[in-house]
């Protein structure tokens, strides 16, 4: 089975970096889908480190997800993270 582009995230380092700005933290998920399982949170302010990005299932009006370094996926990140760079594609 393919793993995707989350077998490979531990492999190269972040392409951007960013800081949570939305206020109620970031909900961090398994996959790239709003049916993924909660598998933590970051709260505002918290930096994270992105590894790519890629289209994925639309929440709040953005089919934009971000995978991050530790393995988990970021929806709607215009409205939950301040980027620093431009995240390479997944």
């Amino acid at each position: 089975a393919d793993a995707g582009p989350r077998a490979a995230f531990g492999e190269t380092p972040a392409s951007a970096h960013g800081r949570v700005v939305a206020r109620e933290g970031l909900t961090l998920r398994d996959s790239p889908r709003r049916a993924g399982t909660e598998v933590g949170r970051r709260p505002y302010g918290d930096s994270v480190a992105i590894h790519c990005a890629m289209l994925g299932e639309r929440v709040r009006g953005e089919d934009r997800w971000y995978l991050l370094t530790d393995g988990t996926w970021v929806a709607t990140p215009s409205r939950s993270i301040a980027t620093e760079g431009v995240p390479r594609t997944c």
